[in-house]
């Protein structure tokens, strides 16, 4: 038996078929782009030279989420212990496991009165994360002469301390509104600051 279809129903079929495959492929890039967008980044500032360095992690939920963290620059280390401390954040950027190599128990990467000396200055530290161009899209201000709790969009902030008990480094995190359009423009952080060299320890 010989079925017959008309050419207005063939052209039906044909036109549906397109509009299926299209969203189908809206759809994905979509769902890939959404996974983009909300996917942890990790990046690794330091100032000049390296006596603070800067570990941030950032993603888009309805907003920019970051959390920061400032801890003594390769700058106080040499030869070996400068390995070991790149290894370190080189381990961190990539999420491996730094259960082996946990530095901040050795006394000698401590530098001591490193906290206190940030927690006195009366400088700042801002963290900017630029576009590919070096534009600056948004930035977040560590103002060490005002208490954490003023801040400006800072929700969260606390220590480090080692297993003897000695603080190494300072957190901050930080929720700030901007659109997503904006957030997708985000290549890189960058760090400016405004602290003398008299100001951080010897």
């Amino acid at each position: 038996m010989k079925i017959t279809i008309k050419q207005s129903t063939l052209n039906l079929l044909i036109g549906l078929i397109a509009i299926l495959s299209i969203a189908t492929i809206y759809l994905s890039i979509e769902k890939f782009n959404e996974s983009k967008i909300s996917k942890l980044n990790k990046d690794k500032v330091c100032t000049a030279p390296k006596k603070i360095c800067a570990f941030i992690k950032y993603k888009y939920t309805d907003a920019l989420e970051a959390e920061i963290i400032l801890v003594p620059g390769e700058y106080y280390y040499l030869d070996e212990k400068k390995k070991d401390f790149n290894k370190y954040w080189s381990n961190w950027l990539k999420n491996k496991s730094n259960e082996d190599n946990q530095i901040y128990n050795d006394k000698s990467f401590i530098i001591e009165n490193f906290l206190s000396s940030i927690n006195t200055s009366k400088k700042n530290i801002i963290i900017k994360l630029d576009d590919k161009d070096g534009f600056k899209i948004e930035e977040m201000k560590i103002d060490f002469s005002k208490s954490r709790s003023k801040l400006e969009d800072l929700i969260d902030s606390g220590r480090f301390i080692n297993i003897d008990g000695i603080g190494y480094a300072y957190l901050y995190a930080f929720k700030k509104k901007i659109t997503m359009d904006n957030y997708k423009r985000i290549d890189y952080a960058s760090i400016t600051y405004t602290i003398s060299l008299e100001d951080l320890p010897n």
